[in-house]
Formats: C-alpha cells, sequence, structure tokens
C-alpha cells in the first residue's frame, strides 16, 4: 500500500463529534383516544382545577464521574496521565498554535462554568464527556487565561488539547506515513471567520486533487480528495 495508490474515504476530525442528544416526538389521532361524547362540558372552574392540582416534583443531577473519556481511553485529570496519542501525532506547541485546551467542570451542572468562559470570551468549541468541554484561549494571553480558569471554584481542571484528539481514530494509525493517498472530511473549528474559512480552503487546495475547482469547506465541513497521509500531522497542528 505504501508505494501504490489507494483510495480512503475516511473521516478526518479536527475536533470531536459533539455528544448530542436525539429530540423525537409522537402523534396520537383522534382514533386512538377515547372520547365520551355524552360526558357533561367541564366549567371553566373545573378546566382549571386539572391544571392546578400538580405536585412539585424535584430529581437531583446525576454525579459526575470525574473522568474524561478520550479517544484514547478514559482518565482521571487530577491522578492520571492525559493520553497523548501516537508518537506521529505529538506536538508539543499545541497549545501556542491553537489555544485549544479541555476544560473540566467541578459539578454536572456546568452553568458556572458557561458563564465563567462567556466573561472572559473564551469560545466553547465542543463537549467531551464527562462534563468537560474544548475551550479556546486568545494565544497572546494563555499563562493569564489559564490562571483564569485553574482559580475558578467552577474549573476541577484545565489541560491543554493533544492534537491527536483531532483525528479521527481510525486515520491515527496512518498519519505521517507517505504514499498513502486518502479523501479527507474535515470539520472547521466554530469559532472560525468567514475569513479563515476562505484561508483554510486556500491552504487545503495546495494539498489536495489539484483538478478540482470547486469550493471544498463551508463552516460545517470541509472535504478534500487525493491527499497525502504525510500531511495530517500537519493538518492536526
Amino acid at each position: 500500500m505504501l508505494g501504490g495508490r489507494s483510495v480512503l474515504p475516511i473521516l478526518f476530525i479536527l475536533l470531536f463529534s459533539t455528544w448530542g442528544s436525539v429530540l423525537s416526538s409522537a402523534s396520537v389521532s383522534d382514533s386512538e383516544l377515547n372520547i365520551d361524547t355524552n360526558s357533561q362540558t367541564l366549567s371553566p372552574t373545573s378546566q382549571m382545577s386539572q391544571f392546578t392540582d400538580v405536585v412539585d416534583s424535584t430529581y437531583d443531577l446525576r454525579e459526575m464521574s470525574k473522568l474524561i473519556h478520550s479517544p484514547f481511553g478514559s482518565f482521571d485529570p487530577l491522578f492520571d496521565p492525559i493520553p497523548l496519542g501516537p508518537e506521529n501525532l505529538f506536538d508539543p506547541s499545541a497549545i501556542l498554535r491553537t489555544g485549544m485546551v479541555i476544560v473540566q467542570s467541578n459539578d454536572a451542572d456546568m452553568t458556572d462554568l458557561y458563564d465563567l468562559l462567556d466573561l472572559n470570551g473564551f469560545s466553547v468549541l465542543d463537549i467531551i464527556p464527562d462534563s468537560a468541554l474544548v475551550v479556546r484561549l486568545p494565544v497572546e494571553h494563555l499563562s493569564s487565561s489559564m490562571k483564569i480558569l485553574q482559580e475558578s471554584n467552577s474549573v476541577r481542571w484545565a489541560g491543554e488539547l493533544p492534537i491527536a484528539w483531532r483525528v479521527s481514530y481510525e486515520l491515527s494509525g496512518i498519519a505521517g506515513r507517505s504514499g498513502i493517498i486518502i479523501d479527507l472530511d474535515i470539520t472547521p473549528a466554530s469559532d472560525l471567520s468567514t475569513i479563515e474559512i476562505s484561508e483554510l480552503e486556500s491552504d487545503l487546495k495546495m494539498i489536495a486533487d489539484s483538478t478540482v475547482h470547486r469550493s471544498v469547506c463551508d463552516f460545517h465541513l470541509c472535504q478534500i480528495n487525493s491527499v497525502d497521509a504525510a500531511w495530517l500531522p500537519i493538518l492536526a497542528m
């Protein structure tokens, strides 16, 4: 495979796919309802009583596991080393290049953490179970920004995001290996501006199939074909 040309349509993820919830709806037709047409119409007072006779219920939030679930295994950041991924996807200067950090909440209710990030203008890029976020800090103020996070009561732990976490697990084994030709789906960071998306598209076209002249990027997805896997570590950086 190293010497030949093979196209592997594999997903390449700069960030993590968001862990979201799926909403479902159900409808009930009139034929499924038991309606007594001979029953007496309820008075407004009786109708009101149906809505006011409600018992308040309270539910406790689930307890945090205190674990962060990475593509390379789960860990407690206060006691375990952070899984960095394979050596071919290691960048000691990742935080200086991107400002991307992982911030774990001190509570399952992350309201205070979101308020803290919003107050300081830090962009939330993604969510990582359990109760952690991918956040971008201003690279020109990294030290002071990290200090804000680490001194906040709403933050349990904060540390840099390894670049290997931004590459699909299936691709991590071939990253950096020249001669393997792949097609890539790239998810841009959600805080990129229109100009930055355009710059990203120009950079990607330089390493992709030169015969493609269509637009390859929008705010949600970039798609490039016939890319040498040797570029993967550089793209992740």
